[in-house]
């Protein structure tokens, strides 16, 4: 078998294309939506994608208003080979703004099942996109 470097598996997902790129919502009453401008709810949410007011770009984001507090959003990502060659990194941008906002979590789940928390920010982040920063993925 062949190896293949990280970008060759999975490239980049910029979500403009109204696709999910392999993630999968796991839960359908706490699902990821596609936006593009501002979310739904007044107060909260992103009034426009990263890339800028020109209104062309998407983003995934999650609708609370009125689930049932402390409900999971989950969005899983596609696997990433084990055999993979180089340093497999994942980063993102993020908008966390409103007076509900809890927290964001990325978790790393090998093959193993052992699901380990590699980054976490709480509460309301402000009206600005956020870089994640760049986290391993092995």
């Amino acid at each position: 078998t062949a190896t293949r470097s990280c970008v060759d598996v999975r490239g980049r997902c910029t979500f403009d294309d109204q696709t999910t790129c392999g993630w999968t919502n796991v839960d359908p009453s706490y699902a990821w939506l596609f936006g593009s401008g501002e979310t739904l709810s007044y107060d909260t949410g992103p009034h426009e994608d990263a890339t800028g007011p020109n209104g062309d770009g998407y983003y995934v984001y999650s609708e609370a208003s009125g689930l049932n507090p402390g409900g999971v959003f989950r969005f899983l990502g596609p696997l990433y080979p084990p055999n993979t060659v180089g340093s497999c990194s994942f980063s993102f941008l993020y908008h966390m703004f409103g007076s509900a906002v809890t927290n964001l979590t990325l978790y790393l789940e090998p093959i193993d099942g052992l699901r380990k928390r590699i980054w976490n920010v709480v509460g309301d982040q402000g009206t600005n996109w956020k870089y994640s920063g760049s986290h391993a993925i092995r």
